[in-house]
């Protein structure tokens, strides 16, 4: 279900209905007051939340500061509205909220749809990988130096959630590593731009090409190296594609020209959670992190 709050009841009840109309099904509240009391009862109703940035009482930023907070709400993506454009600073702050989905008011039906849906597979995706490893906790302080070699999206999310719980941050790390061994995949690998990714999104297209071209015989054979060395609680994760690399340095931080594509801000999710270290020419990345030990 969606989550929409806005105190215009017009728009708010207009952003429902178009949501409805693709399928999904909403919950529309007028302050973020309600909103709050609603999560309190019933926050694992909700995929997605869609919110406008200028409200009476608790504005927008202030009430998905209060949502990345709660240890059950944090995890539900966070779609910020405005109806004017958003300055770098503005984008920095939000993101430092914890929010990664933008839409500037008004906007097309389509467009509306697919951020809202990137922002529910974003969800999706938490909740696949972040599955608890009980069975193998007891082990896992024993792990020191290893090496990994994978191709596909769903060894990386296993993987991911794996290598999360290695670092003792199982929530957040999860989902930044699956970023970056994505990144590796889609674009190191299989050569997907960013330019296409976009065309691709829009025209409900990617899953499709991924199969395809991973089915290439020139793509077949490739692999994502994974190395893990740990000393003492000094992590370092190195993720090594077998692509020609690219421009990472666009990337490291936002990007008010693209702040309203589908996606794009992968490496931004995870420097806040990891200092990352790009070699170039940018088909190899390293992580770095002190192993939180108290959830290991």
């Amino acid at each position: 279900m969606i989550m929409i709050i806005d105190d215009n009841k017009e728009v708010c009840n207009l952003t429902s209905d178009v949501l409805i109309s693709y399928g999904f099904n909403t919950g529309v509240y007028y302050n973020a007051e309600s909103a709050i009391a609603e999560l309190e009862k019933y926050f694992d109703k909700y995929s997605v939340i869609v919110c406008d940035w200028v409200m009476a009482g608790i504005d927008g930023l202030s009430f998905a500061r209060k949502i990345k907070k709660h240890n059950e709400w944090a995890y539900i993506p966070f779609v910020l509205m405005s109806g004017h454009n958003f300055s770098s600073d503005e984008i920095r702050a939000a993101i430092d909220a914890g929010i990664f989905f933008f839409l500037k008011k008004p906007c097309s039906s389509t467009f509306l749809y697919f951020i809202v849906k990137s922002a529910e597979n974003e969800y999706i995706k938490f909740r696949s990988i972040n599955k608890k490893i009980s069975e193998y906790l007891n082990i896992l302080p024993l792990f020191r130096n290893f090496t990994v070699y994978l191709k596909t999206f769903s060894e990386g999310a296993n993987l991911s959630n794996w290598l999360a719980h290695l670092c003792g941050n199982c929530q957040h790390g999860a989902i930044a590593l699956y970023e970056l061994i994505c990144n590796a995949i889609e674009h190191g690998n299989l050569g997907i731009s960013y330019q296409e990714k976009t065309v691709l999104l829009a025209q409900d297209r990617y899953s499709g090409e991924i199969d395809r071209r991973s089915a290439l015989a020139e793509n077949s054979e490739k692999f994502v190296k994974i190395t893990f060395n740990r000393e003492d609680n000094d992590i370092e994760i190195v993720i090594e594609d077998q692509g020609t690399g690219f421009d990472y340095k666009k990337y490291l931080e936002p990007d008010p020209k693209s702040l309203y594509d589908m996606h794009g801000l992968g490496i931004t999710i995870v420097r806040q959670y990891f200092n990352i270290e790009y070699s170039d020419p940018g088909n190899k990345v390293t992580v770095k992190l002190t192993a939180d030990c108290r959830n290991i």
